[in-house]
């Protein structure tokens, strides 16, 4: 799935990027994927940070119909490109992302989706971009000062 969604988010990011730009820090992707005999939805909220922020934030499990749900231990977070940008777990469901450089990375939650006895994965996912960040304002850097000639 995770090389799937790499694949995805690649042409994506070729082929909206001016768009994504134009919106903001936050914006919203919806993609369909036919399957076999299923058609699955996936929707994610992206985010664009600069080389001089972070940024943190909870998973919220959710169920088949969008309720709030329970899991089964603490979420393991990673980052596709650790070039890019570094994941800390803050808690059981927080996370710090730190940038590292410019370009574009998915952050990966991976949690047990089974209250029970067995195992069930479940793989979420969105993507952050990390910028360059503009500048905004400047100063003067004045060399020493020299002595004028005489008249």
């Amino acid at each position: 799935m995770r090389q799937k969604i790499d694949r995805v988010v690649d042409e994506l990011y070729e082929t909206f990027h001016k768009r994504w730009i134009e919106r903001g820090n936050n914006y919203t992707f919806r993609w369909f994927f036919a399957g076999v005999d299923v058609k699955s939805f996936i929707e994610g909220n992206n985010m664009r940070i600069t080389m001089e922020q972070t940024i943190s934030g909870t998973i919220v499990p959710k169920t088949r119909l969008g309720f709030v749900a329970e899991i089964d231990g603490a979420i393991e977070f990673t980052s596709s490109d650790p070039a890019v940008c570094t994941v800390e777990s803050l808690d059981a469901k927080s996370l710090k992302v730190t940038p590292v450089a410019p370009g574009v990375a998915q952050v990966f939650a991976n949690f047990d989706g089974d209250l029970g006895e067995g195992t069930r994965p479940v793989e979420m996912s969105d993507a952050i971009e990390v910028v360059a960040a503009e500048a905004v304002t400047g100063s003067f850097n004045w060399n020493p000062p020299e002595d004028r000639p005489a008249a």
